[in-house]
């Protein structure tokens, strides 16, 4: 007899849904992560989910075609020794090729994705390390930093809620790149929604 998939509440953008052959499949949206009404949870759920695609993209590069490796290096990433700002550093050295022998050409050529990942973690920090929303305001844009793929400084924000609204819109940016550097380069991230749907309903046998 066919059981049906067994949908678990949205937390966080998450929703889980449990299939009929008793595997959890996560999907993630961004749009609803940021919902949040407590600005230091937006702050928090953006890093991540920007932080989840970091993870993919280094944890692919040394492994996608290789379990073991991938596993390996997905282990450490989720471990407590490698930081937001060391996968930023570790993700920024990534070598995609060498020119004329000798000149680097790095994987994540753009360099404003890699400032934006700096940016959002640094005001993510400022809201983590402050208590008082007040102060951790000023401590996030104190130094007049720029939201590279928007181009909106977080000095120009008048109100914690003016800072939150581009910090929303900088991290869609940036997921949406970061999603197509993943598609371009690990041909099996990409997903066949009717595949999808398929195992989903399938019953099992």
């Amino acid at each position: 007899m066919e059981e049906e998939n067994t949908k678990i509440e949205n937390i966080d953008g998450i929703t889980g849904v449990i299939t009929n052959k008793g595997l959890r499949i996560n999907f993630l949206n961004i749009y609803e992560a940021l919902k949040e009404k407590n600005p230091r949870n937006v702050f928090l759920n953006g890093q991540l989910y920007i932080e989840d695609r970091v993870d993919t993209i280094i944890s692919g590069y040394f492994g996608h075609d290789n379990s073991i490796c991938h596993s390996s290096i997905l282990k450490f990433l989720k471990s407590k020794h490698c930081d937001f700002f060391s996968k930023i550093n570790f993700l920024s050295m990534l070598i995609n090729k060498y020119e004329g022998g000798k000149e680097e050409i790095p994987f994540i050529e753009n360099k404003e994705v890699i400032s934006s990942l700096r940016t959002i973690g640094e005001v993510r920090n400022s809201f983590q390390h402050n208590l008082v929303f007040e102060e951790a305001f000023i401590n996030a844009i104190k130094d007049g930093k720029t939201f590279k793929l928007t181009n909106k400084r977080l000095d120009s924000s008048k109100s914690i809620q003016d800072l939150v609204n581009i910090f929303k819109e900088e991290v869609i940016l940036l997921v949406d790149k970061l999603d197509k550097i993943i598609i371009k380069e690990f041909a099996t991230h990409k997903i066949d929604i009717e595949a999808l749907k398929k195992f989903l309903t399938a019953p099992d046998i």
